[in-house]
């Protein structure tokens, strides 16, 4: 039996059955795709911020002591993951004044 999409008329037989929905809900000839993309945005976007808002921070750079500010979820400000320095340049200057330079030097000698 061969089974085609009823807006687009393309072969969907090999499809597992939720693929087959997939591609019904989702084909671009189906005349409720503009409704259900809008649908499924909205949905999406406001679930997504009422369990994650954004907040606005000013910090200061860990490097310069510069002031600059950011945009971060709630949940990853939180876990300590957001930009901590104002550009990629200091961020390297600041990770690398961590780094053992006599331990380095050890590593190059033994190979």
């Amino acid at each position: 039996m061969v089974e085609k999409c009823k807006h687009c008329g393309k072969d969907i037989k090999d499809l597992k059955p939720t693929q087959k929905g997939q591609h019904i809900a989702n084909c671009i000839l189906n005349p409720n795709f503009k409704f259900t993309a809008e649908k499924r945005a909205k949905s999406k976007l406001n679930t997504q911020r009422i369990k994650n808002p954004l907040i606005k921070l000013k910090l200061n750079c860990l490097n310069c002591d510069k002031d600059f500010e950011i945009d971060v979820i709630e949940s990853y400000y939180k876990r300590g993951k957001y930009t901590k320095c104002c550009c990629k340049e200091c961020a390297y200057k600041y990770s690398y004044s961590f780094v053992n330079k006599g331990a380095k030097s050890v590593v190059k000698k033994l190979k």
